[in-house]
């Protein structure tokens, strides 16, 4: 089976238990969207693709406002322990101004729900602002990220809260353990339901991304 092309309206959860594998598909997803589609990375865990240059918010912020300037294929940002709700709220503001930007959150429980953040989690459909949150814990994030998402990537969940979780908006077995890197994959666009292969390594993505920056 293959994956769908890549709709940047669309609203992707990736979830599972720490090291499954989120991080590699998040990016794995980034790298088969359109060359000239960018995306913000907010890498809170500062190691998801290490081979690509990282930006401290308020530097990403800038670098999506300077006048509209061509982004990287893939705009790593990696938060300080210093950076604040504003600063957060400014770079939400930015990619959703901006719009046909995506944006990817790592480890999603890490980020603050600003105003701008929910403004993207509601509006940022309507300019093709795509949005995918990886989480290894689905009752941590905003419901609307579960509710509202178009494809699913779950890799093992031990929680029974989180199983449960996906179980309302998806129908994948809430019980399924998965190998290590694979995962259970649905697409409610055309209901397709598949268990999925580990997917190529990331350092190679990473490398990938950053000759194309």
């Amino acid at each position: 089976m293959t994956l769908r092309p890549f709709d940047p309206s669309e609203r992707w959860a990736i979830l599972g238990t720490t090291g499954s594998g989120k991080s590699r598909a998040a990016g794995w997803v980034a790298y088969h969207a359109p060359p000239d589609y960018p995306f913000i990375f907010i890498d809170s865990k500062e190691d998801a693709l290490p081979l690509v240059k990282g930006y401290t918010v308020k530097a990403a912020t800038r670098r999506l406002g300077s006048n509209f300037r061509k982004l990287p294929r893939v705009l790593r940002v990696v938060p300080g322990i210093d950076e604040s709700d504003e600063e957060f709220d400014a770079l939400f503001k930015a990619q959703l101004r901006r719009e046909d930007v995506g944006v990817i959150i790592d480890e999603a429980y890490m980020v603050p729900e600003v105003p701008w953040y929910k403004r993207v989690l509601t509006t940022g459909r309507s300019k093709d602002c795509a949005l995918i949150i990886c989480s290894q814990r689905p009752v941590d994030i905003p419901r609307v990220c579960i509710s509202e998402a178009t494809r699913f990537m779950v890799f093992t969940l031990v929680d029974r809260k989180d199983r449960d979780r996906i179980a309302g908006f998806a129908p994948i077995d809430p019980k399924i353990v998965v190998d290590r890197y694979s995962f259970c994959y649905y697409d409610s666009k055309d209901g397709a339901l598949a268990n999925f292969p580990p997917l190529p390594d990331r350092d190679w993505m990473a490398a990938t991304a950053a000759k194309r920056s």
